[in-house]
């Protein structure tokens, strides 16, 4: 080894031993700061190693002073803002070693940095306004966390630049209560709380027209309680969490959420379709409401009342409760007197019901009546049942009589009255003819040809302009037919019945042994009309008939026997048959039949002779009785 080697190997060690003895004797190079002297863990040799780190102060100091070191890190607040001047020593601005009652932060701490901008333009929050005029200590106050670092020096000078955030809430009660933003800014300025600038109500509201005039609390309630701060522009302080300044909460954004409507219904665009917020007086929309919104509002504007103007219905003069009341179609009441005199009661309101916009015709249907109008009731017109009840009163329409008797005068006469009959008993409301009244089950029998009849055949007016008969109908056949005998039966006993029934008149009932005189031999088998014959006025001869032969018989003696009295049965007394006479020439004769004459044919005397009109008779007398007279001399 050299003596150079040697000399600096024994200085080694001399320096060494040094550096022992001196940790031994005295380990600091100074008395740390009171702040530092009073933690623990700063004391003797190991305290060194928490400030003088492996790295440096930085991080040796940031171990325990994490705020500033998070500051160093970002690059923001006051020690973010010496980084990027380079300045990184800890120990340039806060020296240490020099005594218990040296101050860490003093006035060589700051330097020319840029502590001295009170702007803050070293950070993100300006100060501006009001914050401008602050002082420093109004705002850097102790609020650091316990445990800190930071927090011994608070402890110590009562002040830090630390522990403050940039929220408006940090430092100022939320006079809003949380109903807002926390975003402050937004509508809030340094300068002054109230009013906002920078709160844009156009965007949300435009305030215009009237709604410019009216107060905030108007609309938000909820800042009611702190009214007069606002308006004076006073500190928002005085709000607590009792009384918040609640502008979130407003009374609506729709005219309807705050104004109650006049209207009974509104359009689907609502009330802009007709009023602006620039309008003076919520009339004045009257001048926009054209007839399509009049009938959006529930009252179409159809003749008659599309020709009255609008002064004619909504009066000028009244005030507008009055002027506009919200009239429904079918209100007419509201503007018209009912001219039925309150028979409908409460229907008569509604007028609708039975009426379109002109109010004649009805518009009630025939189909809709009550009671139900049937047949002819059909085609009625309604004032034929429906009449003032008097001059001056209304029609009457309810409790309108349905007794026919008091619509239609009785075609009757009154018969039925005292029977206890009513119309309906024969006769409905479809035709008064024909009757519904049933001659099988009601009218007493009818017999015969009478079963075919008309009514008129045996019902009819008993004199000129009198109702037909239907009460006390006279039953006797002359009533209803003209005598076909001429009154030559009227003191018959049994009247017509006595020879006819029903069933017809012609055959006759009468019997042949009833005929006066009785008919015997052959009259028995001729018809009645052979005897009984037709007069010049057209009756056939009943009552008189002639007994005589001749009267049905013609004479074939041509008269020769009219001077014996013209009696047939002298000769003819058989009423089987003509022939055989009865007659006796012994005894009925002048000539008696004697001898050779009593055998002879009567033809021989009595010949056929022709007279003057061409008849041919048998002639019978006058015969001469002598015998000249039939035998000529020989």
């Amino acid at each position: 080894m050299s003596a150079r080697a040697v000399v600096f190997a024994l200085l080694g060690l001399s320096v060494v031993a040094l550096a022992v003895n001196l940790a031994r004797i005295a380990p600091s190079p100074g008395e740390l700061t009171a702040v530092h002297a009073a933690l623990p863990e700063l004391a003797g040799l190991a305290g060194c190693e928490q400030c003088h780190a492996e790295g440096d102060l930085v991080d040796g100091c940031g171990g325990c002073h994490r705020e500033i070191a998070a500051q160093l890190a970002s690059g923001s607040g006051w020690h973010g803002a010496l980084v990027a001047q380079g300045r990184t020593d800890c120990g340039d601005c806060h020296g240490e070693h020099w005594g218990a009652d040296f101050p860490l932060v003093h006035e060589q701490s700051w330097g020319d940095g840029p502590a001295v901008d009170r702007a803050h333009r070293h950070v993100a929050f300006a100060l501006d306004g009001a914050h401008a005029r602050l002082d420093c200590a109004d705002c850097h106050v102790a609020k650091l966390p316990e445990g800190t670092a930071e927090r011994l020096a608070i402890a110590a000078s009562r002040r830090t630049f630390l522990g403050l955030a940039q929220d408006c809430a940090s430092c100022h009660a939320d006079p809003h209560g949380a109903a807002m933003s926390d975003d402050c800014a937004a509508c809030h300025d340094q300068e002054r709380f109230a009013p906002a600038p920078r709160f844009e109500h156009a965007a949300r509201f435009p305030l215009i027209g009237a709604h410019a005039r009216v107060g905030c609390v108007e609309c938000h309630p909820g800042a009611s309680d702190l009214a007069s701060d606002l308006a004076s522009g006073a500190a928002p302080a005085v709000a607590t969490a009792a009384r918040p300044l609640d502008f979130a909460t407003v009374r609506g954004t729709t005219c309807e959420q705050c104004h109650a409507t006049p209207h009974r219904a509104l359009p689907a665009d609502r009330c802009t379709t007709c009023h602006f917020a620039t309008d003076v007086t919520f009339a004045t929309a009257t001048q926009r409401v054209a007839a399509d919104d009049h009938a959006r509002f529930g009252f179409a504007l159809t003749a008659p009342h599309a020709e009255r103007t609008c002064a004619q219905c909504h009066d000028p003069a009244r005030p507008f409760a009055q002027r506009y009341p919200g009239r429904a179609a079918n209100d007419c009441t509201a503007c018209h007197e009912s001219p039925h005199g309150g028979q409908f009661g409460a229907r008569e309101s509604n007028c609708a019901e039975c009426h379109s916009t002109h109010f004649v015709p009805s518009t009630l249907t025939a189909a809709a009546h009550q009671p139900t109008l049937l047949g002819r009731h059909l085609d009625a017109a309604c004032a034929k049942c429906h009449a003032a009840p008097s001059p001056g009163a209304p029609v009457r329409f309810v409790a309108t009589p349905t007794a026919c008797a008091q619509c239609h005068a009785d075609p009757h006469g009154g018969q039925f009255v005292a029977r206890g009959q009513s119309c309906e008993s024969c006769h409905d409301a479809t035709c008064f003819v024909p009757s519904r009244y049933d001659v099988a089950t009601r009218h007493p029998p009818r017999i015969g040809a009478h079963a075919a009849a008309e009514c008129a055949g045996c019902h009819r007016s008993p004199k000129a302009g009198a109702p037909i008969r239907y009460v006390a109908t006279p039953t006797a056949c002359e009533a209803c037919h003209a005598d076909p005998h001429g009154g030559q039966f009227r003191r018959q006993k049994g009247g017509c019945a006595a020879c006819h029934d029903e069933k017809r008149f012609v055959p006759s009932t009468f019997a042949a042994n009833r005929h006066q005189p009785p008919l015997t031999g052959a009259h028995r088998a001729i018809a009645c009309n052979d005897c009984h014959r037709t007069r010049g006025d057209g009756v056939r001869t009943f009552v008189g008939t002639a007994r005589d032969c001749k009267s049905c018989h013609a004479d074939p003696h041509a008269g020769q026997l009219t001077r014996a009295g013209n009696d047939c049965n002298r000769c003819h007394r058989s009423d089987e048959r003509w022939l055989p006479v009865t007659f006796d020439h012994q005894r009925d004769a002048r000539f008696a039949l004697d001898g050779v004459h009593a055998r002879l044919d009567c033809v021989q005397c009595h010949r056929e002779v022709e007279l003057p009109d061409g008849r041919k008779v048998v002639h019978y007398v006058p015969l001469g009785v002598e015998c000249r007279d039939c035998h000529t001399g020989r």
